[in-house]
């Protein structure tokens, strides 16, 4: 299984146990008010009861003894005896409301017993109270709602993965089958090159030969990038100092041939000037190689592209690919995979895709500027090195 595999496993796997937290949610608020109606149901009992102990204590009490009563104390309970609004004994800590029956005030509940009248050192009314507290039901619904989303989680995670195993048997026959391609056009293309530099060499420039060169450049273009994605995930990427004046200029002359074939020239704004960077050379050349590609294949015949590279300020430089081709439609879309604004311009629509996310692996800012009918301009603005550049 690949990362990005494990990582949509993982990513359903928490949004189906998101999806049942609501549900159970709705069978956990129920479950916790019939918790306290019980809760208030079993207190009200223990609390008649206590009163009843109390009272059965005071009935064995014999006045004419001479002896001492002790009103009982409790751990748990506090109680009071009162006639009418005097306070005979208590050790409550409010003042409670003297009518029959079970009653609440804040976190406390107490139940209010009337005594027969004269019976129990004058007193009218028994108090018995107790604290209150319903955390223990909230606790334990917590904890039910996280272990049950917990299982639930590893049971879709376990779901996923054997139903996304058939699936990923097809992925890497396929995977492999496009690799074995990509390697297996690898051989041909260098041929095809090889052979025609030779020829040009022998027999000079043709504008037959110059086409198939511009094709095969065009076709190796698209073979990087197939290259690219398929040892992303397993090539170990190197950050080293180079110099952007001399990596815009190697790559603009690469693609010379390819642009001559729409009349298209390559204009480079560069300097003498040692501009460095701290950057992967790969991921480097792919941005480039990518946005000039995109550049000429978007741009109209017989016009121009400008390649630029300059420093922003003393801390970052951009990479600059203008050209005066159909503008752009649908900037916020342009970097999406399989995205082309026109399909009549052929390609796979994944460039510019690529480059998104070796802006993101680098940390370089993007900024597009497009007009309808006048060109686009793509800039990248990179951080500085202060490294000694390599001699590449």
């Amino acid at each position: 299984m690949t990362k990005h595999s494990k990582g949509y496993a993982f990513k359903f796997a928490f949004l189906f146990s998101v999806a049942s937290a609501v549900v159970f949610c709705a069978f956990i608020y129920f479950y916790i008010s019939l918790a306290k109606e019980v809760e208030e149901i079993r207190t009200e009992g223990e609390l008649y009861l206590q009163t009843k102990r109390i009272i059965d204590e005071m009935d064995g009490f014999d006045p004419k003894s001479g002896e001492k009563f002790y009103f009982p104390r409790y751990k748990t309970y506090k109680a009071g005896l009162f006639a009418g609004q005097k306070t005979v004994f208590s050790n409550l800590e409010f003042t409670p409301k003297l009518s029959q029956g079970y009653h609440t005030f804040m976190g406390k509940r107490y139940y209010v017993y009337e005594l027969a009248k004269g019976r129990y050192f004058g007193a009218d009314y028994l108090v018995v109270s107790k604290e209150f507290s319903t955390g223990e039901i909230y606790v334990r619904a917590l904890l039910f709602l996280l272990l049950s989303l917990s299982l639930l989680f590893f049971v879709y995670l376990y779901l996923i993965r054997m139903f996304e195993k058939p699936l990923q048997r097809v992925n890497e026959n396929l995977d492999r089958f496009i690799k074995d391609s990509i390697h297996e056009i690898n051989t041909p293309l260098s041929i095809i090159t090889t052979n025609v530099e030779l020829s040009t060499m022998k027999n000079g420039e043709d504008k037959y030969l110059s086409r198939i060169k511009a094709a095969a450049k065009s076709l190796s273009n698209l073979y990087n990038d197939m290259e690219y994605l398929i040892k992303e995930e397993r090539k170990i990427f190197s950050k080293e100092p180079i110099n952007l004046c001399s990596a815009m200029r190697e790559r603009g002359d690469y693609f010379v041939e390819i642009a001559s074939m729409k009349g298209i020239e390559i204009e480079q704004n560069l300097t003498d000037e040692d501009i460095a960077v701290l950057c992967d050379r790969t991921r480097l050349f792919r941005l480039i190689d990518n946005n000039i590609s995109n550049a000429i294949k978007y741009s109209n015949e017989n016009s121009k592209i400008i390649l630029s590279v300059y420093k922003k300020d003393d801390k970052k430089a951009i990479l600059s690919f203008r050209d005066f081709g159909i503008g752009i439609e649908n900037p916020d879309m342009i970097f999406e995979r399989y995205y082309r604004e026109e399909l009549s311009k052929g390609g796979f629509g994944l460039g510019l895709n690529i480059v998104r996310n070796i802006c993101k692996e680098e940390g370089i800012e993007v900024s597009i500027v497009s007009k309808i009918g006048e060109g686009s301009e793509f800039l990248y603005i990179l951080k500085l090195s202060h490294f000694e550049l390599s001699p590449k």
